[in-house]
């Protein structure tokens, strides 16, 4: 059998090789195109991966990334992401296993945050970065955080971790649990276990500590948003509510404002003695003096209760100017004490005390065995409560007696009280000498001024400018004049002795008369007028008789004068006699 010399080559395997290195070349194709076309769909403006190869000598198309992996995105034209690592260790589906992860977040006006971490991953299809293992963010204003691990989702252009965390930023630092940071206007939300800490201006002085269920914070602003269980310390001042909004000063230690809402209860150091005041209500409105430290003015509103220096006080509405130790309350306001108690607007009582306890001298001219009572428009409360301010149509009584003006101050410590403007007093006698044989019903002293003071050590009523005195048929009118009352201890304030001075104009029934100086004592019916030049005189209106003298003693119940003779002799001189034509003079009575 022949064999033929042509060898023949069998092409068809190789030939279906060719075929499938086709199919599948396309399939890829197809599937790049795809996975291009998908991006950008989620919303309008969506990230877009770019993967820059590692440089290579031979330029060659490298297909299985291993080291110096880099990953640009971007958003609406800019930059929005970028995210390298030192060693890619392989594909998990979408992911890439990170090593050495340096991610670097751009907000819309250029400014970054850097984060590191030793290991992480990234999904291509999620476009989400995952960082972990001692993890650190570094940011505007020496803002810098540490955390166990961290997520970045480029699309909501979020930062985002349960774990714990670590913050420190210019003048703040703190702790808490869970973090969501917006790279758009950065801020950032921690959601639970929050601790912060304000730093002091001055070292040695105490911080500021912090402590609530969230925080907000902004790195562009200077206000710190607390929710939910806050409470704040700093040294012996406290506070605690639902909600608590800091605004501090460029370097973040110095406090400007607080704004608080919902279950207040803070403790401030006020007054002179910095002594501790406790403070309720439902909103609370806070600024500081320039030092930060020093509260200036503090407004709260509803249900607001305080206490300062065994001083209580409750209102719907609170300020407190703390430079001045001055606090008003308004809407139905009471303030209580083991003294007293002070409701503004509609009634104000000071508790009685029995006649002759310690420390029970009352702060006004009426006694402290009765309550008294004030009725005013407005009241504030100063001084650590030491001052009560009342003003506005100011109305206050023990019983009988009562005094009116347009603002009345008690000082408790001093144990005094002054009053301005159309002051009204009146006096009555003690309802004991209703009882008395041959005495009448009590007799009314009123005087009328432009302002008082009264000082319990004294135990004087100083009226000044336009001074009136009316009493049963008698008036005296004079510039200034100075009420004696008997003993707070022995009952009900009663007028013992009245001195005029200063143009002083004296009437009783149809008698007149006038000196530099009027002592009138009205348990005695007597009224002694003085003249230091020249002669005071007594005018008796029905018969134009004239008395005169340097001295002139006016009797008004037996309606007579007593003169002195230029020899001391003395004569009484009865007015208005039966018979006209004859004076009735009684016998002389020796020196």
């Amino acid at each position: 059998m022949s064999v033929s010399g042509v060898h023949r080559v069998n092409f068809r395997p190789q030939r279906l090789i060719t075929a499938l290195r086709v199919v599948i070349g396309a399939f890829l194709a197809a599937f790049g195109v795809v996975l291009f076309l998908s991006f950008g769909k989620k919303e309008e403006q969506a990230v877009r991966i770019h993967l820059a190869p590692p440089p290579t000598q031979s330029g060659e198309q490298v297909v299985d990334l291993s080291e110096n992996f880099a990953i640009t995105g971007t958003k609406g034209g800019r930059d929005s992401f970028r995210l390298q690592a030192d060693q890619v260790t392989g594909f998990v589906g979408d992911k890439k296993l990170l090593r050495g992860v340096r991610l670097e977040v751009y907000g819309e006006d250029g400014e970054h945050l850097a984060l590191k971490g030793s290991t992480g991953q990234f999904d291509m299809a999620e476009k989400r970065a995952q960082l972990s293992g001692a993890v650190r963010v570094e940011g505007k204003n020496g803002f810098a955080l540490t955390t166990p691990s961290l997520y970045f989702d480029g699309d909501r252009d979020i930062l985002f971790t349960p774990d714990e965390i670590a913050f420190a930023s210019r003048g703040l630092s703190g702790t808490g649990r869970g973090l969501n940071y917006l790279t758009g206007d950065r801020s950032f939300k921690i959601p639970a276990e929050v601790r912060v800490t304000v730093e002091p201006v001055k070292p040695g002085d105490p911080p500021a500590l912090i402590t609530s269920s969230d925080m907000t914070l902004s790195l562009d602003t200077n206000e710190v948003v607390f929710n939910d269980s806050v409470r704040l310390s700093r040294g012996q001042e406290s506070f605690s509510g639902n909600y608590l909004k800091l605004t501090l000063d460029a370097d973040r230690h110095r406090l400007i404002s607080v704004k608080a809402y919902g279950q207040i209860q803070a403790t401030l150091v006020t007054g002179k003695a910095a002594a501790p005041t406790s403070l309720q209500a439902d909103t609370l409105l806070a600024a500081f003096q320039p030092d930060g430290k020093s509260l200036d003015r503090v407004e709260a509103y509803g249900s607001c209760q305080l206490e300062s220096s065994g001083v209580q006080g409750t209102g719907e509405t609170l300020l407190a100017e703390v430079p001045q130790d001055r606090i008003l309350l308004r809407g139905e306001p009471v303030v209580l004490d083991s003294r007293s108690r002070i409701a503004g607007d509609v009634k104000t009582s000071f508790r009685a005390r029995p006649v002759g306890t310690a420390g029970g001298a009352s702060p006004s001219y009426f006694t402290n065995g009765e309550p008294i009572f004030f009725q005013a428009s407005r009241l504030s409360v100063e001084d650590g409560g030491e001052i009560a301010r009342f003003s506005g149509s100011v109305r206050g009584w023990q019983g009988d007696d009562s005094i009116q003006a347009e603002e009345v101050v008690l000082r408790f410590g001093e144990k005094s009280m002054n009053a301005f403007r159309n002051v009204f007093c009146r006096f009555t006698s003690q309802e004991a000498a209703a009882d008395a044989p041959g005495k009448g019903p009590p007799v009314p002293t009123l005087i009328v001024a432009s302002a008082m003071n009264y000082a319990e050590g004294e135990g004087t009523v100083h009226f000044r400018d336009s001074v009136k005195l009316t009493r049963q048929d008698s008036t005296v009118l004079s510039d200034r004049m100075h009420v004696s009352l008997t003993d707070p201890a022995v009952g009900r304030r009663r007028v013992v002795r009245v001195l005029a001075e200063g143009g002083v104009h004296f009437t009783h029934l149809a008698n007149s008369g006038s000196a530099d100086r009027l002592v009138f004592l009205p348990d005695q019916d007597l009224a002694e007028m003085q003249q230091d030049a020249g002669l005071a005189e007594v005018v008796d209106r029905t018969s134009g008789r004239t008395l005169r003298g340097r001295t002139l003693k006016f009797d008004m119940k037996g309606n007579r004068v007593l003169t002195e003779t230029s020899d001391g002799g003395r004569t009484w001189i009865t007015l208005n006699p039966k018979d006209k034509e004859a004076p009735d003079l009684e016998p002389k009575i020796g020196h």
